[in-house]
């Protein structure tokens, strides 16, 4: 199972909360984000570099409460945690998986 699924169904049995695996282009408009270097460098070097895969991680939900939606509440910020704490070690997990990791060479 691709691995940003694992990580988001990880995620959803943490607490509960549901979440959806997307490109990060759909979330909101950006440029010069670190996945589009890391998806840009091995073609910007002529194919010298190794190619990287990037990945863009969105967790919470919006705090409707303070003037900055991305400010989680003391309970937002502990449900983040378990979320994230769980989808990374899936995450994880999934690319040891696929031979990924000091045993493969890098």
């Amino acid at each position: 199972m691709f691995a940003g699924t694992r990580a988001a169904n990880a995620a959803d049995s943490a607490t509960g909360r549901h979440y959806e695996v997307q490109a990060a282009v759909y979330l909101y408009p950006t440029s010069g984000a670190s996945d589009d270097y890391a998806s840009s460098r091995e073609l910007a070097s002529g194919g010298k570099l190794n190619k990287v895969y990037g990945y863009t991680v969105e967790f919470g939900f919006g705090n409707e409460e303070a003037s900055c939606a991305f400010y989680p509440t003391a309970e937002q910020y502990k449900l983040n945690m378990l979320e994230t704490n769980s989808a990374f070690f899936e995450f994880l997990l999934s690319a040891k998986e696929i031979g990924l990791g000091p045993s493969a060479g890098c």
